[in-house]
C-alpha cells in the first residue's frame, strides 16, 4: 500500500513540473517555432501615445482609419450635405483649391460656408469615384498622407443639360487627434474634362443637346405643315417668346410682332384657317446653293444653355382654304427662319424665347418640290377643275319639290324654294342646274336659298 501511494504522489509531482515549464516556456523564451504568436505579442505590445497622452491607437488602425476618412470626406462632396463632410475636418483644416471648382484658399468656417456651400448650390446631380487606389503614407507617428486622382462628374442646378466632369489631384493630410483621424489639410488641382474625354464613346454634350433643339424646332415645322392644334405646334415656345413675322405673305396672313404665347397661337389659328393643306420641307441653303439641313449652335455653360437653330430657304406650300382671301389660290412661300433657344431648368426642357420667319412669294413653276413628291406643272397659280361626271336637272323653284343629282358616290340635293340669282341681280324660279363648271361661271354666280339667302 506504501509503495502504491509513494508512486502515485511522484507521478502527479513530476506532471504539475512539466506543465510549469511548458508554461514558463512559451511565455518567458519564445522561439522561433512560434512565429506567430511573437509578432502578435509585439503588436500588441507597440502602442503609441496620442498628442495628449490619453489613449493608445494600434498602427495598423491608423493607416485604414486616414484612408476611411478620406473617402467619407469625398462623398459627403458628392451627397452634398455640411453633416456628411464637416465631421471629417479638424478645426485647424485649410484647404488650397486652385482650378477648378471655385479656386482659393480656405479654413474650416470658410470651406463651409463658402465652398461646399457655392458646391451644394451649384450642382444639383454629383458623382465621384477615384481613378486609381489611393496612395496612404506615414509622415509621422500620427500623420498620414492621402493621394488620389478623383473624379466628379456634376450637373448643374441651373442648367442640368450641361454634364460636367472635374478631374482632381487630391492630397489629404490626416493626423490622428485623440483617437480620432481628421484632416487637417487639403490640397486640390483641379481641370475639366467633357466627358467624351473620360467615357469611351461618349458623345459630346454640344450634340446631344443639339439633338433635342434641333428635334423641337422641327416639331413646330412639321405641326405647320400638318396643321396642328396652335397649342402643339406653339408647345415648345416660351411663355413670354416673341414671334417675329415678316417679308411677302399671301392675303390672308398677317405680318407683324407676337408677343407672348397666347399671341403666337393666334397667328397659328390663323395659319390653320387659311391654308386647308399644308405641304413644307426644311433647309438652310449655303452661299452656294447648296442645300443642308437646318443648322445648330450650341453655347452650354454653367449659368445658362442656348441654341440657335437657321434654317434660311424652308418652303411651305399652302391652299388656300375655301372662304379665305384669295381663294382659290394655292401659294408657294420660301421662309427664312431663326429660331432662338434657352434652356428653363424649372421645366427641364429647351424653350424657343426668339423666332424670326421672314416669307417671300416665288412662282410655283420655279420650285419643284421634288423632295416631297410634288411637282410644280401640275399645279398653276389658280387650281385647275377637272370635270370627270355630271348630271344636269331642270329646277323650278316655285314647285315646291327637291331635286337630287348623283355623281358616283358624291350626291348634291337643291332644297325647294332654291333660285339662281345672276351677277345682274336677276333671280329665276326655272333653270338648269348643271355641274359643269364652265357654264356655272358663265350663268349661275351663285345658287341659294330664297329662304335663307348667302353672299354671293
Amino acid at each position: 500500500m506504501t509503495s502504491k501511494t509513494t508512486i502515485g504522489m511522484v507521478v502527479g509531482i513530476i506532471a504539475i513540473v512539466v506543465v510549469a515549464a511548458v508554461l514558463i516556456t512559451l511565455t518567458l523564451k519564445p522561439t522561433k517555432a512560434q512565429p506567430t504568436l511573437t509578432t502578435q505579442a509585439t503588436l500588441s505590445a507597440s502602442t503609441t501615445t496620442n498628442s495628449s497622452g490619453s489613449g493608445h491607437v494600434p498602427e495598423l488602425y491608423k493607416e485604414d482609419s486616414a484612408l476611411g476618412v478620406f473617402f467619407n470626406f469625398l462623398d459627403g462632396i458628392a451627397i452634398e450635405s455640411p453633416s456628411d463632410v464637416l465631421p471629417y475636418l479638424s478645426p485647424s483644416f485649410t484647404a488650397y483649391i486652385s482650378g477648378v471648382p471655385f479656386p482659393g484658399t480656405y479654413n474650416y468656417e470658410t470651406f463651409n460656408s463658402t465652398w461646399l456651400s457655392n458646391f451644394f448650390s451649384t450642382y444639383e446631380t454629383v458623382y465621384f469615384y477615384t481613378t486609381a487606389l489611393p496612395t496612404v503614407m506615414k509622415m509621422g507617428n500620427d500623420t498620414f498622407q492621402v493621394s488620389a486622382v478623383v473624379q466628379y462628374f456634376v450637373a448643374p442646378t441651373n442648367d442640368p443639360v450641361y454634364l460636367q466632369v472635374f478631374n482632381a489631384s487630391v492630397i489629404a493630410t490626416i493626423r490622428i487627434v485623440n483617437e480620432t483621424p481628421l484632416i487637417t489639410q487639403l490640397m486640390w488641382v483641379g481641370n475639366e474634362l467633357p466627358p467624351s474625354a473620360v467615357i469611351a464613346g461618349y458623345p459630346s454634350q454640344h450634340t446631344l443637346e443639339a439633338n433635342v433643339v434641333l428635334e423641337e424646332f422641327l416639331s413646330q415645322i412639321n405641326g405647320m405643315g400638318a396643321e396642328f392644334p396652335s397649342s402643339v405646334i406653339a408647345q415648345y415656345f416660351a411663355p413670354t417668346a416673341t414671334l417675329t413675322v415678316e417679308g411677302q405673305l399671301p392675303p390672308g396672313l398677317m405680318g407683324g410682332m407676337y408677343q407672348g404665347i397666347n399671341s403666337i397661337e393666334g397667328f397659328f389659328n390663323t395659319w390653320d384657317s387659311y391654308f386647308i393643306f399644308v405641304a413644307d420641307y426644311v433647309q438652310n441653303l449655303l452661299a452656294n446653293g447648296t442645300a443642308i439641313p437646318p443648322v445648330v449652335s450650341i453655347t452650354l455653360n454653367p449659368s445658362e444653355g442656348v441654341a440657335t437653330v437657321t434654317a434660311n430657304d424652308t418652303v411651305f406650300l399652302g391652299w388656300v382654304a375655301p372662304g379665305q382671301k384669295g381663294y382659290p389660290a394655292l401659294y408657294d412661300m420660301h421662309v427664312s427662319i431663326t429660331a432662338y433657344f434657352m434652356y428653363n431648368p424649372s421645366t427641364s426642357m429647351w424653350q424657343i424665347i426668339n423666332e424670326t420667319m421672314d416669307f417671300t412669294l416665288v412662282p410655283l413653276e420655279s420650285d419643284t418640290m421634288s423632295e416631297v413628291g410634288f411637282g410644280a406643272p401640275y399645279y398653276g397659280n389658280t387650281p385647275a377643275f377637272v370635270l370627270v361626271g355630271g348630271e344636269t336637272v331642270t329646277v323650278n323653284a316655285a314647285s315646291g319639290q327637291s331635286y337630287t343629282l348623283q355623281v358616283g358616290n358624291i350626291k348634291v340635293v337643291v332644297p325647294p324654294g332654291t333660285y339662281a340669282e345672276f351677277t345682274n341681280g336677276t333671280m329665276l324660279s326655272t333653270y338648269n342646274f348643271i355641274p359643269n363648271e364652265n357654264k356655272i361661271d358663265k350663268v349661275i354666280k351663285v345658287i341659294r336659298s330664297a329662304s335663307a339667302a348667302l353672299p354671293g
